[in-house]
């Protein structure tokens, strides 16, 4: 079951239900129902990192919302969890347009 809600009522916008295992394509489904109960498309949509899928992303733009999904290595770093090996995907950031990747060494250094 996936809820929508508003962030500045606190209501819920929107109920989707579906048989799917995990939750990881669920985010169009959820946001085509709560723009049929709103009175005004949203302009940023907000979802925990499972929904972080390129077939959402491009869910998102095409639809013109501001998607705000953060990654699992974000979610690390909040938690105070960051792995302590150099060449651990958290310590990668995958650039699109290029087609690469490039290590983040800021995420390495200690304080």
């Amino acid at each position: 079951m996936q809820l929508a809600t508003d962030t500045q009522s606190k209501l819920i916008c929107a109920v989707h239900i579906s048989q799917h295992p995990t939750d990881h394509h669920e985010l169009p489904p959820t946001m085509n129902k709560a723009v049929e109960n709103l009175p005004t498309k949203p302009h940023k949509v907000s979802a925990d990192t499972i929904y972080k899928q390129e077939s959402t992303l491009q869910y998102l733009e095409k639809e013109g919302y501001d998607g705000i999904i953060s990654d699992q290595g974000q979610n690390r770093i909040n938690q105070g969890k960051i792995p302590d090996n150099l060449f651990h995907k958290d310590n990668f950031t995958y650039n699109f347009d290029k087609d690469t990747f490039s290590i983040s060494l800021w995420r390495n250094i200690k304080s």
